[in-house]
């Protein structure tokens, strides 16, 4: 597998990551205590945004370095305070852009209680991302129960609060019986079993999202595998599928905002940055990204400050 420093080599262009270029960060981040501004002529607004038009998704983007955040000590204690699951609510309201999923009512009568099992049978191919080992050795992935995928769960398939995870997982699997090609559906069954902690089931299952949805909608299991890859802690993956959520939506303030929270978590802050001020560049009114930028920016200052990761 590509080590994360290869990865990072290949993403980041030499004329972003030169760090002569990042000389005025110092020199803001050590001046007056009333308000702090990451350097480097960031006064300036925002007028150029480069936007990747390369076959490889490691081959490279350009990231705007221009514009300006400034940073107030009080927003780092803001910072610690914020009730992180609410807001990644937020996100996934946005990663998959208000869809929502009909599902059938409970039978009265049940024979057998079932689970949305992904039971196609897909052949190997670089559309399912079979090339990435994380999603080979399925198999052998675990992770731990996502209780808060349980609210997005809901969230994608319009229940309120009443609806339990079991009620839910039976009738998308009710649902699958009849359009076992659905990619949305897919995409809830793969939600169910993040809640329940099941990563091979989830991946399998974003697999056949993959195989079955519209391209103009690629960008949405691509950026769920990437956030279930990024919380089992397989950095290295999570950032090669978010950097191709990028490339198949390249406007879309999410994709940046989920690699900026894969560079977060590889301890690139520099990158970190970029990428939720691009998320910015396209979502002035992206609220989580400019609430992840100031986490940032307060572990820069802070030093111990902890840099919230994770979707």
């Amino acid at each position: 597998m590509t080590d994360a420093s290869q990865l990072s080599h290949s993403f980041y262009p030499p004329e972003l990551g030169d760090h002569e270029n990042y000389a005025g960060d110092e020199q803001y981040l050590h001046t007056s205590p009333q308000s702090f501004s990451l350097g480097d002529g960031f006064n300036q607004p925002i007028s150029t945004f480069g936007m990747p038009y390369v076959p490889d998704p490691l081959d490279g983007l350009e990231i705007s370095r221009s514009g300006s955040f400034p940073l107030h000590p009080g927003d780092c204690a803001r910072v610690q305070d914020i009730d992180w699951d609410k807001l990644a609510i937020v996100w996934f309201r946005e990663s998959v852009r208000n869809i929502d999923v009909d599902l059938p009512p409970l039978p009265l009568k049940l024979k057998k209680l079932g689970e949305p099992f992904c039971k196609l049978t897909l052949p190997p191919s670089t559309l399912t991302l079979d090339h990435l080992e994380s999603v080979r050795l399925r198999d052998k992935l675990h992770i731990n129960a996502e209780e808060g995928a349980a609210n997005w769960l809901r969230q994608l398939t319009g229940e309120d609060k009443s609806a339990t995870t079991k009620k839910l997982g039976i009738r998308i699997a009710l649902a699958l019986q009849d359009n076992a090609t659905s990619w949305m559906l897919a995409t809830a069954a793969a939600l169910y079993w993040r809640v329940v902690g099941r990563a091979n089931h989830a991946i399998s299952c974003l697999r056949q999202a993959l195989r079955y949805v519209p391209d103009a909608d690629r960008d949405i299991p691509l950026v769920n595998l990437a956030s279930l890859l990024h919380r089992a802690g397989l950095y290295n993956d999570a950032l090669r599928v978010a950097v191709t959520a990028v490339n198949h939506a390249p406007n879309s303030g999410i994709t940046y905002f989920t690699v900026g929270n894969i560079y977060t978590s590889l301890g690139d802050t520099e990158k970190a940055i970029a990428f939720y001020r691009g998320a910015l560049k396209l979502r002035p009114d992206f609220e989580l990204a400019r609430t992840r930028l100031n986490s940032v920016l307060c572990s820069f200052l802070l030093g111990d400050f902890p840099a919230k990761t994770g979707p």
